[in-house]
């Protein structure tokens, strides 16, 4: 299945270690080894530390580490469901008609049509 990050819309430069499988083989592996269940009650939980990083920093604790670990946990479950549910290309598509979307309302207009 040959996604790739940068059709996932990740906008930095992800440098694989040479000791290392890529991104998309350590996702299957992982989703092998602890099962759908697992990885899906895992999603839950990244999302869930991300929210508690978030909370803090609303409450003036200002660990951007934190934040930035949580944020690549999350990313890295999602990468899991996008694989698991094989739809990478419809991840990407709506979230392009969300941006466009996005951008519309920034722009000040009502709706965006796709």
């Amino acid at each position: 299945m040959g996604v790739h990050l940068v059709r996932l819309g990740v906008h930095v430069a992800v440098v694989t270690p040479t000791d290392r499988p890529d991104d998309i083989t350590i996702c299957k592996a992982a989703l092998e080894q602890w099962g759908i269940v697992g990885q899906v009650v895992m999603v839950f939980e990244e999302m869930a530390e991300l929210q508690k990083e978030l909370t803090k920093y609303l409450r003036g604790q200002r660990h951007f580490s934190r934040i930035a670990e949580e944020i690549a946990d999350v990313e890295i479950m999602l990468l899991q469901m996008m694989i698991l549910f094989d739809c990478a290309d419809q991840v990407a598509e709506k979230r392009d008609q969300k941006l466009t979307r996005l951008w519309g309302r920034l722009k000040g207009e009502e709706r965006c049509a796709f």
